[in-house]
């Protein structure tokens, strides 16, 4: 893998944190302020609430979703990608953009905390980008023994797992979203894997799949029940 490359890696998921961060912060901010509940006396239907939401969230972000994109195009002028790797890299990110928006306002939807939705919201995607990397180092380094690389790709898958389930699920819990959770790992892993065999193909096929459904099945609940999208049951007091 080329170094130019690297760094489009490193800026990418710098873009995909910050990106999550605003889509949480966007929701738990209007709440602690009170100001999400006069919604709730509107019009406003659930599907114009959540779009309009995630609009505003790519608006405010556009420079830092750019970035990375920019990064890589300037990379194929030099030489130093190929076409194929460009187009997959760049609509590949674009998919893990939405998937971050999306689940920061999930996240922000499900917890009437604002801190354990932060939490809760960064940490998944920590586990996901960072964490992955975290694993194959592991996976690297005790390449001399399959025992202790198995372990720790069960770790990571099993563990993984559980708590994507714990997390995706809370209050707003589904089949879909069970699935995701039992997918993702794995999925995300084998893009790992393909990135370093300079598969782009594989990598944006995995990516592809495994956020796209993720990302429809926290939306679908969101734009298909008024007090979802809201978070009514996260405004009730007392």
């Amino acid at each position: 893998v080329s170094g130019e490359v690297m760094v489009f890696v490193v800026l990418a998921v710098v873009a995909l944190i910050l990106v999550n961060t605003q889509a949480v912060t966007s929701l738990t901010t209007e709440r602690d302020g009170q100001t999400l509940e006069l919604l709730l006396v509107t019009e406003v239907s659930a599907r114009e609430f959540v779009f309009s939401k995630m609009g505003g969230i790519f608006f405010n972000s556009k420079e830092i979703i750019l970035a990375p994109m920019l990064y890589l195009t300037m990379a194929w002028v030099r030489g130093g990608v190929d076409l194929e790797s460009l187009i997959f890299s760049l609509f590949g990110f674009l998919i893990l953009v939405v998937f971050a928006a999306t689940l920061g306002l999930h996240q922000g939807f499900a917890y009437t905390s604002s801190r354990s939705a932060i939490l809760n919201s960064m940490g998944t995607v920590f586990l996901l980008f960072v964490g992955t990397f975290i694993c194959m180092i592991l996976m690297v380094e005790s390449r001399s023994s399959f025992a202790l690389q198995f372990v720790s790709f069960l770790g990571f898958i099993g563990g993984g797992s559980l708590g994507l389930w714990s997390s995706l699920t809370h209050r707003i819990s589904s089949t879909a979203l069970a699935i995701a959770a039992s997918i993702l790992p794995f999925l995300t892993f084998y893009a790992v894997v393909s990135f370093l065999l300079e598969d782009t193909a594989a990598v944006f096929a995995a990516l592809g799949f495994a956020y796209l459904f993720t990302t429809a099945a926290m939306l679908i609940p969101a734009v298909s029940a008024f007090e979802v999208a809201l978070g009514r049951a996260t405004l009730e007091r007392g």
